[in-house]
């Protein structure tokens, strides 16, 4: 049996990987398995992360747009786990952010009502 060499292209701008073999007719085979591996791409939140930020709750919207990076960068590198984990963890952040800076804002306007 002979020896089939495999090269990984990867565009980090796209996403996209690609195969490339040795020989053709194995190609198409070794092409269809890493596509049906990919995920796709992971969301960032970094909009979200810096609304909240500026609006809602400081601490909180520096670590979601931190990690709403990290998602993004691990998204160009293609490391789809890390994206993912990344991810996650920004929209946790920025809705408890949001939840959080809805309360203050309720509590805000609630004791400006009493004061008159």
């Amino acid at each position: 049996m002979k020896d089939i060499k495999v090269w990984v292209i990867a565009s980090p701008a796209t996403g996209s990987r690609h195969l490339q073999t040795k020989y053709n007719s194995h190609s198409l085979q070794v092409r269809q398995r890493m596509e049906s591996q990919s995920r796709g791409v992971a969301p960032s939140y970094l909009a979200w992360s810096i609304f909240n930020t500026l609006c809602c709750c400081l601490p909180l919207g520096i670590a979601a747009i931190v990690c709403s990076c990290r998602a993004q960068n691990a998204n160009a590198l293609g490391e789809s786990a890390q994206a993912e984990d990344a991810s996650r963890t920004a929209k946790i952040l920025n809705v408890i952010g949001l939840v959080c800076g809805i309360i203050l804002i309720i509590i805000f306007i609630a004791l400006k009502a009493t004061q008159h």
